[in-house]
């Protein structure tokens, strides 16, 4: 996560500014996500989301449950999600906001261990007899909703308005 960091912040605006880094994937060094704050070259962790929380690990594992090759596919099943139809999209997203939220703290926040069995088990119980088209929708519109709150969220906690964005 600190090499993400660095790369988003070095090689944005945080080369001249204070910025605040977020990095986020599927699960690296034990983590799956981060916030930093960047400012004359040095970077400061302000949080770090251990990897049993990880979206990633949501988005991984609803590309298995479509039958897809999960850390490979993940491209499809977005560019599957457009195609969902919105009112179940929404449904659908209801589903993953029940087991991962951001908590008080402005970190992820899973109802279970998402990098477990425990997560397939919840997907197939929630997610059977949903059309491809909706789960990707649902998953998507719940992964940009989520990701949003917690930037929004950092930069409130911080005031710092400046961002830059890294992951895996």
């Amino acid at each position: 996560h600190k090499a993400h960091a660095y790369a988003a912040g070095f090689f944005g605006i945080g080369a001249v500014e204070k910025t605040l880094v977020f990095t986020l994937d599927g699960i690296g060094d034990g983590l799956c996500a981060s916030v930093n704050v960047l400012e004359g070259g040095e970077l400061k962790t302000l949080s770090t989301t251990h990897g049993r929380n990880s979206l990633g690990y949501i988005y991984r594992g609803v590309t298995a449950y479509l039958g897809m090759k999960p850390d490979e596919h993940e491209f499809k099943v977005m560019g599957m999600a457009p195609y969902a139809h919105p009112k179940h999209a929404e449904r659908i997203a209801g589903i993953f906001r029940n087991i991962l939220s951001i908590g008080a703290d402005a970190n992820f926040d899973a109802k279970i261990d998402l990098t477990s069995f425990e997560l397939r088990a919840y997907l197939l119980e929630n997610l059977v007899y949903e059309r491809f088209d909706n789960v990707s929708g649902g998953v998507q519109l719940f992964t940009e909703e989520i990701t949003c709150e917690w930037v929004k969220g950092w930069i409130k906690k911080t005031g710092i308005r400046s961002i830059a964005l890294g992951g895996g």
